[in-house]
């Protein structure tokens, strides 16, 4: 038998928002369950209002992604930089800034949700380099930094 529980006013959270209440608690997200939270976020709006509760309540919560992730993105960020044979782009979304956190890389971290028309949302990452300096995109077929 399942644990019921309410939230502060009196609505049910399922299991399944409680798993996504777990994820987030605990710093981290795997690459399977933040698609898997898109989509739930996606669903209904007491989905997105649980979960901007938990992601942008007290304090921002931004989400550590595993090292796999870190490659993944790290690359495909570079393959917007430069072509295949390593010069660069002449149409990079990138400006110096960018370019510069990108040369001293550390890490993307997942950072909440972003809409442009107010019915789809999109995952925002932040980029971080090792110097602490970062800037914040999300992307829908094309480059868009918003922070």
């Amino acid at each position: 038998m399942t644990k019921t529980t309410v939230n502060e006013s009196g609505k049910l959270i399922s299991p399944l928002m409680r798993k996504y209440e777990g994820i987030i608690k605990s710093g981290k997200i795997e690459e399977s369950e933040l698609v898997s939270l898109n989509s739930f976020y996606n669903k209904n709006k007491d989905n997105k209002d649980y979960i901007d509760s938990l992601l942008y309540g007290d304090e921002v919560n931004e989400l550590e992604l595993s090292n796999e992730q870190n490659f993944k993105g790290y690359h495909f960020l570079n393959g917007l930089r430069f072509t295949p044979t390593g010069k660069d782009r002449s149409n990079s979304p990138f400006g110096y800034r960018e370019d510069s956190i990108l040369d001293n890389f550390d890490r993307f971290t997942f950072c909440g949700f972003y809409s442009e028309n107010g019915r789809y949302y999109i995952r925002m990452y932040n980029c971080y380099s090792k110097d602490g300096n970062s800037f914040q995109y999300y992307y829908n077929g094309k480059m868009n930094i918003i922070g």
